[in-house]
């Protein structure tokens, strides 16, 4: 460009800049350049994109919502806020009353009125005997602690398509109960069935088929199902399966998690990482366990024997585990294995991690172990004490602890999320 065009361009700049200062000295406003307009709507867009996104991450994602059940099988690691706003939209955007006056009853129960929620799920079936009606009713009646044997198998002849009162039986064994051989009763009414996926997961996991439930969970993360129930349910059977690749991969799911109560708890369990408060731990049996093994290697056992009591009231095998420890570590060793068996003679076998270097005296809990590195056996469970002492004894003496895993009893609560575990036991 020659001298002449140089000249011209700068006095147009300068002709360009006087004409702007005297628009603003007259108007008083600042001109928006095209450059300026052009970052203002950049701006917009990024933060109509950011929170377009946010919204469809919670409530928006979360769809036909008929039970805590389908909470788990869409959702993810979202906080309760989150889920109270997925509620509230499901209810707007349902089309039908029953479909309308059943989620209210899931905001109900999540808010704690469950009273409330009985009432409302008596007026609900007078219109309509829908599958997940019927599950959310007797899941409050067992909540309230009703006894519902005979009522529960007759809702599962009623519905063989559907997996809600297979659920409903699996909930009630687990939460009510806490006896793991009728679970295995219940595994066997589906056996000769083609069962949806959900339902062979929990069933091979009764069974402890450990290179079926590896398979299985690999078809629920294709098809993005149980995203948080998958971690727990896996972890323990790759670790029996010697796939340290993908328990390695899980832990690191898990160790990622922000409002998921089981999973935040499960990624304790398995890395000895202390990363939940008291709070969170008092908050269920499975936290109440981990804490009770935490005061234990604080020296602080009689705090821990409430945790135990507490347990036990609530027939959770953990608590068996926890009490022969002691019993242990006092001496009693008869008693010990007497107690311990009679907290897991209905299994069919346990796993037990085999720690080499622990200075603990309290055995059985894997208090020695450090990180989330797992030295695993599984134990076929023998039918008599004295057989089951004999065993235990020669794994003490090749190894200085073991820790007994019983799975899968804390990973089937999971399955039905952390909001109906703490519901059901804030009103047992």
């Amino acid at each position: 460009m020659d001298k002449k065009n140089n000249d011209d361009l700068s006095k147009l700049q300068k002709l360009k800049s006087a004409i702007q200062k005297d628009y603003e000295k007259k108007t008083g406003k600042k001109r928006q350049t095209k450059k300026d307009e052009k970052k203002t709507i950049s701006l917009s867009d990024s933060v109509r994109k950011r929170l377009s996104s946010k919204r469809k991450s919670t409530t928006q994602s979360l769809k036909a919502i008929n039970t805590f059940i389908d909470v788990e099988r869409q959702g993810a690691d979202i906080s309760i806020s989150e889920l109270r706003a997925a509620l509230r939209n499901n209810i707007d955007t349902a089309d039908k009353v029953l479909e309308r006056e059943n989620v209210n009853v899931l905001l109900e129960l999540v808010n704690g009125k469950v009273d409330q929620a009985c009432k409302h799920l008596t007026d609900i079936l007078r219109n309509g005997k829908k599958d997940y009606v019927v599950f959310n009713y007797f899941f409050v009646m067992i909540v309230n602690g009703k006894e519902l044997d005979k009522e529960l198998i007759k809702a599962f002849r009623a519905y063989p398509d559907s997996i809600y009162p297979f659920m409903l039986l699996v909930f009630y064994s687990i939460f009510h109960s806490g006896n793991y051989r009728a679970l295995k009763g219940i595994a066997k009414l589906i056996e000769r069935k083609e069962n949806p996926l959900i339902v062979k997961t929990l069933s091979d996991m009764i069974k402890h088929y450990y290179q079926d439930i590896t398979k299985d969970i690999g078809m629920l993360y294709r098809q993005t199902q149980f995203r948080e129930f998958q971690n727990t349910a896996g972890a323990l059977a790759y670790v029996a399966n010697s796939d340290e690749e993908s328990y390695k991969r899980l832990l690191k799911s898990l160790e990622k998690k922000q409002h998921h109560h089981c999973s935040k708890l499960y990624y304790e369990y398995l890395s000895r990482e202390e990363i939940n408060t008291e709070q969170r731990l008092n908050q269920c049996p499975f936290g109440k366990f981990m804490l009770a093994k935490r005061l234990l290697l604080n020296g602080d056992k009689e705090s821990a024997k409430h945790l135990i009591d507490e347990l036990k009231l609530r027939k959770d095998p953990h608590g068996n585990i926890l009490e022969g420890s002691i019993a242990y570590a006092e001496g009693d060793e008869a008693g010990a294995y007497k107690i311990w068996f009679e907290g897991i003679k209905n299994y069919t076998s346990v796993m037990i991690g085999k720690v080499s270097h622990s200075e603990t005296v309290y055995k059985g809990l894997g208090l020695g172990r450090t990180g989330g590195h797992i030295n695993m056996e599984n134990i076929k469970i023998p039918d008599n004490v004295a057989t089951f002492k004999s065993l235990i004894e020669n794994k003490l003496k090749n190894f200085q602890d073991i820790e007994f895993f019983l799975y899968p009893f804390e990973e089937l609560r999971t399955v039905f999320g952390p909001h109906a575990c703490q519901l059901y036991y804030s009103h047992n």
